[in-house]
């Protein structure tokens, strides 16, 4: 009675083998199958996103040099005169939103113009930033990731020079990018971003 009853049992193994691994097999198969499609769909979404932040950095950082460069022909930033220089920047600082000020400086570093008040804002200077000393050999220049001296916080400077009537150059002037106002944009605006996914942008140097 032992031997066929075992001879029994090893066939219902057998038969419920023959039955279950292959729907084993075909279970994983459609598993990682599904996982392959998420993934590219992840990778797809991801790539588009980063396409979107790409143009929008771009159009940004367009819109401001556009900016600069009409200022750098300005009379009253060339004649550097701070009290017109302020009223001209701050009239001008509310249709660019996420920066967070127009500023003007002469060749010694010093500020000379600011749309933001503050009662020590012409006494900065920005002989230190890298962003000044470049702009002052006369390039237009996105520069690194530095904090504000006067908002305190990070930021990223696109800059330029300022020439007279006599196209000698006279000063720089620079518009900060709030980059807390564009994270929080990109954010908002770039719909198709994985979930759990994040948004960096870096600079020349790799610092973000």
């Amino acid at each position: 009675m032992t031997l066929p009853f075992f001879t029994i049992r090893i066939k219902l193994i057998f038969i419920i083998g023959f039955f279950l691994v292959p729907m084993a097999v075909l279970s994983i198969y459609n598993h990682y199958e599904i996982l392959e499609r998420e993934i590219d769909d992840l990778k797809g979404r991801n790539f588009s996103a980063a396409t979107h932040v790409a143009v929008e950095v771009d159009r940004l950082i367009t819109e401001t040099t556009g900016v600069l460069r009409v200022l750098s022909r300005h009379p009253v930033v060339a004649a550097h005169e701070p009290a017109a220089m302020d009223r001209l920047f701050a009239e001008l600082l509310p249709s660019y939103p996420m920066r967070l000020n127009i500023l003007a400086a002469d060749m010694a570093g010093n500020n000379v113009g600011s749309a933001v008040f503050s009662p020590t804002v012409h006494a900065l200077s920005y002989n230190d930033k890298e962003w000044y000393r470049r702009a002052r050999e006369g390039a237009y220049i996105v520069g690194d990731l530095h904090t504000s001296k006067l908002f305190k916080r990070p930021t990223v400077m696109i800059a330029g020079p300022v020439f007279d009537d006599r196209s000698r150059q006279v000063g720089v002037v620079g518009i900060p990018i709030d980059l807390n106002a564009i994270s929080t944009y990109l954010g908002t605006s770039t719909r198709r971003l994985a979930d759990n996914s994040d948004i960096l942008v870096l600079d020349r140097r790799g610092a973000s």
